[in-house]
C-alpha cells in the first residue's frame, strides 16, 4: 500500500496519524473484500467472539468521512459506550461490518432526500438471547410496493449508475449464514429502519442493555 510507504518517511505527527488511519481502514476494507469473495464462493464465516458495540463503532468510523462530507448526523446513543456493557456474539466481524456499511449507505442515501437535516441512527437491543442491530434514517420511507422485494438481487430504487442492487441481497446472505434474520420497515414518525438479529453468547457480570431505543424489533 502507498500509505505504508508514506509511514516509512519522516512526516509531521498530525499527518502521520491521518495516514495511519487511512492505512488501517484500507487493510480492513481489503479484508472485507476478501470476505465477500469468500462469501460468493459459499464459504462459512470465520466466526470469533466479537464485542458488538466495538464492532459498530468501527463500522461507523469507516463511514464517518463520507457522512461528515455530506453533513449527515449519526446518532449512536443506543450503542453502549462501555465495552463491558455490550453483548458478545460469535461472528465474522468483517462480514458483519460489511452488512452495517451497506445499511449505512442506504440510510445515508435516504436521509439526503427532502429538506430535513439528514440523520442516521444506529442502535442495539438485546432480548431472548439475541441482539438486534438497527440502522434508521429520517428519509421519505420505503414505498409499500417496494418493501417485499427490497432484498431481491439486483433490485434498486436508485438512479442508473448509483447502485448495483446487490448490497441488501449480499447482506441478507451474510446474516443468514450467521443464523440470523434481516428485515426492513417504515417508522411511524417517518423514515425507514433496517434491522438484523443475531444470537449472542452469555457473559458474566454484564450490565443489561436497555430495551428501549431506536431499534424496533
Amino acid at each position: 500500500l502507498y500509505s505504508e510507504q508514506v509511514l516509512l518517511e519522516e512526516i509531521p505527527d498530525n499527518i502521520r496519524k491521518n495516514v495511519e488511519t487511512v492505512n488501517h481502514q484500507a487493510l480492513r476494507m481489503s479484508r472485507i473484500v476478501k470476505s465477500l469473495l469468500d462469501f460468493a464462493r459459499y464459504s462459512k464465516p470465520e466466526s470469533r467472539e466479537t464485542n458488538i458495540a466495538l464492532m459498530l463503532h468501527r463500522a461507523i468510523e469507516l463511514k464517518s468521512y463520507d457522512l461528515d462530507l455530506k453533513k449527515v448526523t449519526v446518532n449512536d446513543e443506543r450503542i453502549p459506550v462501555n465495552p463491558e456493557d455490550s453483548p458478545l456474539a460469535l461472528l465474522d466481524e468483517n462480514q458483519i461490518i460489511q452488512v452495517v456499511l451497506n445499511l449505512l449507505n442506504n440510510a445515508e442515501h435516504a436521509s439526503l432526500v427532502g429538506d430535513q437535516p439528514p440523520q442516521v441512527s444506529v442502535g442495539i437491543t438485546v432480548s431472548d438471547g439475541q441482539v438486534t442491530i438497527g440502522v434508521e434514517d429520517n428519509g421519505p420511507g420505503i414505498p409499500d410496493d417496494v418493501l417485499p422485494k427490497i432484498f431481491d438481487p439486483f433490485f434498486t430504487t436508485k438512479e442508473i449508475g448509483q447502485g448495483t442492487g446487490l448490497g441488501l441481497s449480499v447482506s441478507q446472505g451474510i446474516v443468514r449464514n450467521h443464523d440470523g434474520e434481516i428485515w426492513a420497515s417504515n417508522l411511524p414518525e417517518g423514515g425507514a429502519g433496517f434491522y438484523f438479529k443475531l444470537p449472542i453468547i452469555p457473559r458474566k457480570s454484564r450490565a443489561p442493555v436497555p430495551p428501549d431505543g431506536p431499534v424496533r424489533p
